[in-house]
This record gives C-alpha cells, structure tokens and sequence, in this order.
C-alpha cells in the first residue's frame, strides 16, 4: 500500500504542476480582450460611467465578414440600467478595433464615477486624453496637441501636417472633427470625431487607421471630368418607358465635387461627383444627370438620370448584418476551458499508464 501510495504521488504531483503550468500558458493566450469587453471598458475608461451602479445587459450582438477588404464587423448593443435612467450603447468593431460608438440617453441622470467637466471644451479634452490612453495609437497625439491648444468653444478650422481640425456646432450639438488632408483633398471618411448633444457626450468614430490613402493625385481636374461627363451622359441617354429620352444639358450651372472614395477595399482614390442640369424637365421628372468617375484616371463609374427634387443613390450603401441568430457570448473564454479540460486529461491519462507500469 505503500509503494502504491508512493508510486500515485510520484506520477500524479508532476501531473498536477503540468496541469497548473498549461492553465497558465492558456490563460495567457486569451488575454486579447473579446469586443464585449473593450466596449465596456470604453464606457468605463473614456466615458467614465460608473459600471458598478450600471446593470450592463447584452441586448444584441452581431458578427460577420466584410467582403470589401477582407474585414470582421461586429456589432455590439448594450442597455445600462440604473434605478435612475436607461443608457442605450451601440458599438461597431471592425477587426477587433473599435470605429464607432453612439449613446442615447446621457443626461443629468447619469451616474459617473468621476464627474466630467459642465464645459464641452474641458470635457472634450479630457475625452481626447482617455480616448488616447484607451486606444495606445501614435496618430492620436497630433490631434490631442491641435486640441489642447484651443482655448475658447467657438467655430475654427485648422490644419497641421496631413490633419484638418474643426469644431463646428449644429444647433444643441458641437462636433469636435479631425479629418485627413491629402493634395488639398479632405478625406471624409479617414477621421476621429467626437460629438456633443446638449453638452453631453452622445457619438464617437474613428476611422483613421481603417481607411488607407492609395493616391490623391488628380490627372483629371475639374474643367475635364466636367467634359467626360457630359459626353458620356449624351452618348449614355437614360430611358423613359422604354424610348431613350433626348435632352439638352446646360452649359450652367454645374456642380463637381472632389472627394476620396474607396476602390480596393479600404484604400481611398479621388473621385469627381458630377451634376449636369438640363434645360428643362424630361419625362420620368427628370431634371438633371449624375455622372461619377475616378479623379486619377478618368474612368466612369456612374451615370444616372435624377428626378427634381431628388437625390442620387449612393455608391456604397450600407451593409447590413445577415438575419438569423447570433451568438450573445464570447466564445473565447469556452475555448479556453475546453483546452484546459482536455489538457488534464492528457496528463492524467499519462500519470494512470506510469503507476500501471510501476504496479507491473
């Protein structure tokens, strides 16, 4: 009994250490944080709402691939409820990182555990600050700097480098915008954005390291894409019924907007939107034609007839999640269990066979 004894400690309490070393080897490979947790730490860290006074419940949560770019988007929905208020959270991630995030019911309610300041530029500050401790990117510190060297709320615009700062205010809302500038092109859709309802935090996005800058040289300036559209517009008539309808374009007015638009994937290329009015309404209410092509080599992407009064599609409309249900969990903590079940019993299938062999 004795040698038995012996025999289960000498195979079982090396077993039990290897079990113990690889719980902490697993343990380490799922440190990365899932969405679910960077989006309460970012209500925590950056917005610095009191999460322990908060019921935090997962009200929706989608994931699936983006075929523009080869991306993950996941969508995330928190409702926080307090004795007092309901906050709704919604989040979108892509690959992991955080791009957007809007809260609808901050007020006088809210249950901070460290109050932020009643002024919108001191708050925006400090929300600038966090945001940057929170997130670790380099790009951040150049925005943070043009920032802090503002020092009264009102109207500005101004640029550094390759940034475009702005505050602009829309009636009970004061938007704080840093945006890319590339060959006097504003890159819209390349930018952080911090935006205020009624002095309270409601919208953020950033998007700055998510789209890429391919070129904004234009071979193409504004007096030619305004030709190449009206010639593809007159060789491109639209139909009504069937019948190609012809129709008189005016030589004014004209708009021609330049703006970076993605082509492959995330990567942004300057791109004319232009809109040829005609000289009267055509049949189908027809009164003007939009034409789109790329600013750096001429190519039409689009033509369209556009009704008085409305407005064209958009080129790249939303994606929407697929239907169906979706997971309200993280699966990688269950991977991780599952791991470590199966490591144990490896190695306490490996102590079992050592004492048999012992016993032999």
């Amino acid at each position: 009994m004795s040698f038995s004894m012996k025999s289960y400690l000498a195979a079982v309490v090396p077993a039990l250490i290897c079990v113990l070393f690889l719980v902490q080897v697993l343990s380490a490979y799922s440190v990365e944080p899932t969405t679910q947790d960077k989006a309460l730490n970012f209500l925590k860290e950056v917005l610095m709402l009191d999460m322990k006074r908060y019921n935090a419940t997962l009200a929706m949560y989608n994931s699936y691939p983006i075929d523009m770019g080869g991306y993950v988007r996941e969508d995330v929905k928190y409702a926080l409820t307090s004795a007092k208020s309901t906050i709704n959270v919604i989040f979108e991630f892509r690959n992991n990182t955080l791009v957007y995030c809007h809260l609808h019911g901050l007020g006088s309610s809210t249950l901070y555990f460290q109050t932020p300041p009643g002024n919108i530029l001191d708050a925006a500050k400090g929300l600038m600050q966090r945001y940057q401790a929170y997130s670790g990117a380099t790009y951040l510190q150049k925005m943070r700097d043009m920032l802090d060297a503002v020092t009264e709320l009102k109207p500005i615009t101004t640029t550094l480098d390759d940034v475009k700062f702005r505050i602009r205010n829309y009636g009970p809302y004061t938007c704080f915008e840093w945006i890319c500038t590339v060959n006097g092109i504003d890159v819209e859709r390349k930018g952080v954005m911090f935006t205020f309802h009624n002095g309270s935090f409601e919208h953020f996005a950033d998007t700055w390291d998510l789209y890429k800058v391919g070129t904004a040289d234009l071979k193409v300036s504004r007096d030619e894409a305004i030709r190449i559209a009206r010639e593809y517009a007159y060789s491109h008539p639209y139909t009504f019924g069937g019948v190609p309808v012809n129709f008189t374009i005016l030589d004014e007015p004209v708009s021609a907007e330049l703006s970076m638009e993605p082509r492959e994937g995330y990567t942004l290329y300057p791109w004319w939107n232009i809109r040829l009015y005609l000289d009267k309404v055509y049949p189908g209410n027809v009164g003007s034609i939009q034409v789109t092509l790329w600013a750096d080599t001429g190519e039409v992407t689009h033509c369209e007839a556009i009704s008085v009064g409305g407005s064209p599609a958009p080129i790249e409309p939303p994606s929407e999640p697929p239907a169906g249900p979706t997971p309200e969990g993280s699966t990688g903590q269950n991977n991780l269990n599952f791991l470590i079940i199966i490591a144990a019993l490896i190695v306490l299938t490996i102590a079992v066979i050592a004492i048999k062999k012992k016993r032999k």
